[in-house]
């Protein structure tokens, strides 16, 4: 596969997904209208970035006041003796 095919159904796989949580999660919080900012981070992640990109996910649900740790939130996940965390 090349790496323009590979993109372009990478591409379509995140328009899937966020097209159809959109519309779960707005009937979730019973509204309408846009779900999603508009930029996305739709790249196949290189391995130099992985760490990165796991540490602003864990620490999302903390940024945002919603826990103080966390391994607090209980919608978030990692795998024992991952990285140290």
């Amino acid at each position: 596969m090349s790496v323009a095919s590979a993109e372009a159904t990478l591409k379509s796989v995140m328009q899937r997904l966020k097209g159809g949580s959109a519309i779960e999660c707005n009937r979730l919080i019973e509204r309408q209208g846009k779900f999603w900012q508009p930029e996305s981070y739709d790249h196949v992640v290189r391995e130099r970035e992985f760490d990165t990109i796991v540490r602003y996910i864990l620490m999302n649900a903390v940024k945002a006041g919603l826990c103080k740790e966390w391994r607090e939130y209980p919608h978030v996940y990692l795998a024992p003796n991952i990285y140290g965390y």
